[in-house]
């Protein structure tokens, strides 16, 4: 359903207008031409189980953040960049260039995280407030906020780690630069933007471990270095050897991990990953490399075995699978 009001909201955004097919360009237009830039909208986001969205648009050297009802399409401005700007500078605090990624608590208020600090803002009150004294590493990287536990998953270099109260839990450490964990895989296809997945009441986080150690090196120039350097990335070329990945699920009990059994080949995608509402289950969608077969598996979370699939799909050309499943309420 939230699928369905998404694309009605992008309707309203963004109407359809006539352009005038007379007008030529000056050489400024074409080599600046920033009043031709499409005015795109960022940090889309639900609003916790409500029916509104948020989002940002640009306004000239300022910011808007927007809140949209879904069912009326009502939209209004609910905090500018600039005074959130002089809320941070009034308590002492670093402005920000730009709107940062948010965590929505409710309709009111949202968390996001400056110079390693988690702060939170009430739009209402024009208050910002830091969350307790959780600040994190300065290195800290990929952070992933659980909205239950308020524990915050974040890696640095290619370790994951967990801020739970004030102490930092290792859940990786692997020494060989080639052993990647909690970050996006896959170069971020299939809709994979993130590598880590707080269970729906915290108890586990689920994280990709990447192995590209096989993979061979890439160069490519650093323009921010004087001089120019070239700087090795891994990037599996076509044809050639691509990184491993597998599933991890770290209890936050325990502190023990338990890696998903996804089977082989090693070289496929694992894609989709999903909860079950009672976080006895994880789903995972295994795409073989050639692109045109899936599984949709449903895995034990505890043992990392094998469950059910319970559907598959092929097709000739290629297939993408792209969302998540979405569990209905009451209906698991």
């Amino acid at each position: 359903m939230k699928y369905f009001l998404s694309a009605i909201i992008l309707i309203f955004l963004f109407p359809s207008t006539s352009v005038s097919q007379n007008k030529l360009f000056t050489m400024e237009d074409a080599v600046v031409g920033a009043n031709l830039r499409p005015n795109g909208i960022t940090h889309v986001s639900w609003i916790g189980e409500t029916n509104k969205v948020a989002y940002v648009l640009s306004n000239g050297d300022d910011e808007d953040l927007y809140v949209v009802d879904a069912t009326t399409a009502n939209k209004t401005v609910v905090l500018k960049l600039s005074a959130m700007n002089k809320v941070l500078k009034d308590q002492g605090l670093d402005e920000l260039g730009r709107f940062p990624s948010m965590e929505w608590i409710n309709s009111g208020e949202f968390e996001f995280t400056s110079k390693r600090k988690i702060l939170r803002y009430r739009i209402s009150a024009g208050k910002v407030e830091e969350k307790g004294n959780m600040k994190l590493d300065e290195n800290a990287a990929n952070i992933d906020e659980d909205p239950v536990s308020g524990s915050i998953a974040y890696t640095i270099d290619n370790n994951l780690n967990v801020l739970k109260n004030d102490k930092v839990l290792k859940v990786t450490n692997d020494s060989d630069i080639g052993i990647v964990n909690g970050q996006a895989v896959h170069r971020f296809e299939f809709g994979i933007f993130k590598g880590t997945f707080w269970s729906p009441k915290g108890n586990y986080l689920a994280f990709y471990r990447k192995d590209e150690t096989m993979v061979s090196d890439y160069p490519v120039v650093d323009w921010s270095a004087m001089p120019a350097a070239n700087k090795n990335i891994k990037y599996p070329m076509a044809g050639g050897k691509s990184h491993h990945v597998t599933l991890g699920v770290y209890n936050m009990q325990t502190g023990s991990t338990t890696y998903i059994k996804s089977g082989e080949p090693k070289e496929q995608y694992l894609t989709n990953i999903a909860w079950s509402p009672d976080e006895k289950h994880i789903y995972i969608v295994v795409l073989n490399r050639d692109q045109s077969h899936f599984k949709m598996n449903r895995y034990d979370a505890q043992t990392g075995e094998f469950d059910n699939t319970i559907f598959e799909e092929k097709h000739d050309k290629y297939i993408q699978p792209l969302h998540t499943m979405e569990f209905v309420e009451g209906r698991p």
